[in-house]
């Protein structure tokens, strides 16, 4: 995706280390890639460790433009998403 692409676009960040994956990382991951709306609002990056899970008590660990969200949820993600995208439409 180009710079041009990039532009107002929300960036989330969504850890798939080990712990995170084992509690829903991957899971989050594949609910938003599979939601085109939030995919054209979104720019979604993979990362290996956020390192706010504190040995799982966290996980999964989601960051929206830099903020992180602990025990995040699909549903919650998705809430969380559409809102932030509705408030800048």
């Amino acid at each position: 995706m180009s710079k041009e692409e990039n532009q107002g676009k929300i960036t989330v960040r969504i850890c798939c280390g080990i712990n995170c994956s084992v509690h829903g990382g991957q899971e989050l991951l594949d609910s938003i890639e599979s939601d085109t709306y939030l995919t054209s609002h979104c720019n979604i990056v993979y990362n290996e460790c956020l390192e706010f899970c504190e040995e799982g008590k966290n996980s999964p660990i989601v960051e929206i433009e830099g903020k992180p969200f602990l025990r995040m949820t699909p549903e919650r993600l998705t809430t969380l998403l559409t809102d932030k995208i509705q408030g800048r439409e």
